[in-house]
């Protein structure tokens, strides 16, 4: 139902670009946030797991004619941190200085034209001490902060993420974990005081049936 109303929407959309002249002048970007569980492990909703269901998502970028490619996939890794960098590029804006907080992620224009795309990509699940995804090529390693739990899959022979190889591979295993701590010793953390105002009861509400809280 929820697929059928985004296609329905995404339709409604072109088709009103297109009928106002608008269509070969605008830049359309579709992706989603997440992806969703749907009992492949048990559970239905997002944000609990990280598998390959929750984290790989549409990305489709339509360029006016003429601007740029038209009708092609891309393989390469990218991330929804990407999408405001590319949007920015692709209207020849200028880029935020890294003071006034600039994008962490980078632009896709390359990707486009046939460039690669990142070596790896992180993703965790919502909990305070959460589960880690990385995927770098055909590999995905799992790691449960709260459990110490480490899970390794080949996607390139299990897309499905169903046969854990960690204890058949312990030097994969352990290069890839090793990745992921360096990774996460390097993310930025925030400083200072978070900004911001208390939620109202409405907001509140909104969240939790969201699932949020």
């Amino acid at each position: 139902g929820n697929l059928a109303a985004a296609d329905r929407e995404v339709g409604w959309l072109r088709r009103t670009l297109d009928e106002l002249g608008l269509l070969e002048r605008t830049v359309l970007v579709i992706t989603a946030a997440h992806g969703e569980d749907v009992l492949e492990r048990g559970l239905s909703g997002h944000g609990a797991l990280v598998h390959e269901e929750s984290l790989r998502v549409p990305l489709v970028v339509r360029l006016p004619a003429g601007r740029g490619p038209a009708g092609v996939r891309r393989s390469g890794f990218v991330d929804l941190l990407d999408v405001a960098p590319t949007v920015t590029d692709i209207f020849g804006l200028p880029r935020p200085s890294p003071a006034v907080q600039g994008f962490e992620g980078r632009s896709l224009l390359s990707l486009l034209a046939g460039g690669p795309g990142k070596a790896a990509v992180l993703g965790r699940t919502m909990q305070e001490r959460p589960t880690y995804s990385l995927r770098h090529g055909p590999w995905t390693l799992l790691h449960s902060v709260r459990s110490g739990h480490t899970a390794l899959f080949d996607r390139s022979r299990d897309p499905g993420e169903r046969e854990d190889l960690a204890a058949r591979l312990p030097v994969r295993r352990e290069l890839m974990r090793q990745e992921l701590m360096r990774w996460l010793r390097d993310l930025k953390r925030p400083t200072g005081a978070p900004a911001g105002r208390a939620l109202t009861p409405e907001e509140r509400e909104l969240l939790r049936s969201l699932g949020y809280l």
